[in-house]
């Protein structure tokens, strides 16, 4: 082959590998982006506006950028929804509908239009005051007005009786003008013992204010203030409106608290005002707003070069006028006369204890109450604590379906060890010992009888008898709840403990409110839903219904020892971690009692549970 004739194939060889290598350069390059049309770029306005700017929209004529938030300050924070109503797009130019809807007492709603400018591929906005409203000027901007705080609403309970009411009350507090700095703690933790709130919160609280400031603890009527509560120093008074129970800590757990309104809760655009009554805890807090009401609100014209706030509106600068409207009511399934008696039970403790009664025919909470010193952690509703044997029930149910006959013999000894852990009875032990039946053994509480039937528990069988007995489960009711932790345990020892109640090492803790609600699914034989507000009753999913046998065997087992708790008929009792318990039911309502052990103490949840239940009688 000639020398030329090579050098022309080489070179052609060459050339067709460049161009495939091109080829597939190009192959890899990214596909040009499809131009924005008028509509995607009127979306896009509208969502920029909700935010109260313009970032990332191209602007054909004006200045928003600048503009924009001249036009909003006075609006305090609050912002619009904004969406597309409607667009008539062109070749070259797109007129479009916004439609704008503010967050005020009632929404205000109204349209303008906006002209969108093609400009090569992109679209560009024509910029002008009327396309925030129709009215605007380039020397006005708009203000939001707003009124005075409406009436707080009333909590009612059954038969519309009025538990929480706005009256005049005493704000205990604390005057940080007369302390040295040294001595706000000790004052403000003295305070808040007599008040009844947490002591550190409090402590916390009076710190972070002011030198001068007046702090507030808590909201009592004239004839429930704390004994002493001026001589200590610091501590003051001041007369406020506020809503209020009958007593202090009136079933706090449930109807909650109010205070006002601080600057880390009113945020930008809020409908709240710093200084305004809002809910703190409890039904007032999740109905706060149903509660509170809507304030009214005016928006107008007001000149640029006006402060906020210094302008009035008139009936030619006037936009929107919306009045307030008050709060409403919230009813409650509260008994005034059974949470009275529960208060009135609780009366004088020094110690924790609380009380719930729940209604067995439809879960009905009629009382959930606190002595002062379990108040602040509302542990009626969301203590969580080791039931010892009060948690029975769920004991004997486990068993049942993991195959174990109740009446089976067992030994009721002094001490026993059970997968290395060393279980003992109460040393003040004066039930059966020997050799006695199974339920005999749950309904007395022989702690080392129970535990030696742990090899014969089916883990499984535990979370599922609580659930079976309304326990378990995460329940919106309205206001914070602990329904109690029963996991399946893991060996040996986790099962003694668990079936014993004892907690730590099977995990098991209830509330107050868990057991009295473990009680009625037992007196109504089948789950029972704990509810507060009417029309928000839970559903308990999924949890396997009581046999027959089931109830009959766990009715046998609670009334073996309700002779001793009369009216009530059914009763499971226990003790564990520094508490005792007692827990029983009529067929009309359920009842649980915890106190915390205390030396020498002045009742017992025996007497509890007998005062509360004569009362409900």
């Amino acid at each position: 082959m000639a020398e030329g004739d090579i050098f022309v194939r080489l070179r052609r060889s060459v050339a067709g590998l460049l161009g495939l290598a091109l080829v597939a350069g190009c192959a890899g390059d990214p596909a040009p982006e499809e131009p924005v049309g008028p509509q995607e770029t009127a979306d896009a306005v509208a969502a920029a506006l909700s935010k109260g700017s313009v970032e990332g929209i191209k602007i054909h004529e004006g200045n928003p950028k600048e503009e924009l938030p001249e036009l909003l300050k006075g609006m305090n924070g609050m912002l619009p929804e904004v969406t597309v109503g409607h667009i008539s797009p062109s070749a070259q130019a797109a007129s479009i509908k916004l439609d704008y809807r503010w967050p005020l007492s009632s929404p205000w709603t109204y349209q303008t239009d906006a002209t969108l400018v093609k400009k090569g591929d992109d679209w560009e906005l024509t910029w002008s005051p009327e396309v925030l409203h129709p009215k605007l000027t380039a020397e006005t901007r708009l203000e939001r007005q707003r009124g005075d705080a409406t009436e707080r609403g009333n909590i009612t309970g059954e038969g519309s009786a009025v538990l929480v009411e706005n009256i005049p009350v005493q704000m205990l507090g604390l005057d940080k003008a007369g302390l040295a700095p040294e001595e706000v703690e000790e004052s403000a933790r003295k305070v808040a013992e007599k008040a009844e709130i947490d002591p550190n919160a409090f402590v916390a609280k009076a710190q972070a204010a002011g030198a001068q400031a007046f702090v507030d603890a808590k909201a009592v009527r004239q004839e429930n203030l704390p004994a002493d509560f001026l001589a200590i120093k610091g501590a003051a008074l001041r007369t406020v409106t506020m809503p209020a129970p009958p007593t202090t800590g009136y079933a706090q757990a449930l109807l909650g608290t109010t205070g006002y309104a601080t600057e880390e809760q009113v945020k930008p655009g809020s409908d709240l005002a710093v200084g305004e009554l809002v809910g703190v805890s409890g039904l007032q807090q999740t109905y706060d707003k149903d509660l509170r009401g809507s304030t009214g609100n005016k928006v107008f014209l007001a000149k640029r070069e006006d402060p906020v706030g210094s302008g009035r509106p008139t009936n030619a600068t006037l936009l929107a006028d919306f009045p307030d409207s008050p709060g409403k009511s919230l009813a409650t399934t509260v008994n005034d006369d059974v949470q009275t008696a529960a208060e009135s039970a609780l009366k004088g403790l020094k110690t924790p204890a609380s009380v719930v009664v729940i209604r067995v025919e439809n879960g009905a909470i009629l009382a959930a109450a606190d002595s002062g010193a379990a108040r602040h952690t509302d542990a009626s509703m969301t203590g969580r604590f080791a039931p010892g044997l009060a948690a029975s029930p769920v004991t004997a149910l486990a068993l049942l379906r993991s195959g174990v006959d109740l009446s089976q013999t067992v030994q009721c000894e002094k001490q026993v060890t059970v997968g290395g852990a060393t279980i003992e009875n109460d040393k003040n032990y004066a039930g059966s010992t020997g050799q006695i039946t199974l339920a005999r053994a749950l309904s007395d509480q022989c702690l080392t009888a129970v535990a030696q039937a742990a090899q014969q528990l089916d883990a499984g069988k535990l979370p599922e008898a609580a659930k079976s007995l309304g326990l378990g489960q995460d329940l919106d009711i309205g206001v914070p709840n602990a329904m109690g932790t029963f996991p399946a345990p893991a060996d040996d020892r986790a099962k003694a403990e668990a079936l014993t109640g004892l907690g730590s090492g099977g995990g098991l803790q209830a509330s107050t409110v868990a057991l009295a609600t473990m009680a009625a699914s037992v007196q109504a034989k089948q789950v029972v839903s704990p509810f507060v507000v009417p029309g928000r009753e839970p559903k308990i999913e999924g949890a396997a219904p009581l046999s027959d046998a089931e109830a009959k065997a766990l009715s046998d087992m609670l009334r073996a020892r309700a002779s001793s708790y009369r009216p009530l008929t059914s009763v499971a009792a226990g003790q564990a971690d520094g508490r005792q318990w007692a827990v029983g039911s009529t067929s009309k309502y359920a009842i649980a009692v915890v106190i915390a052990d205390e030396p020498k103490a002045s009742t017992t949840p025996a007497q509890l549970v007998r005062t509360v239940a004569n009362a409900v009688d």
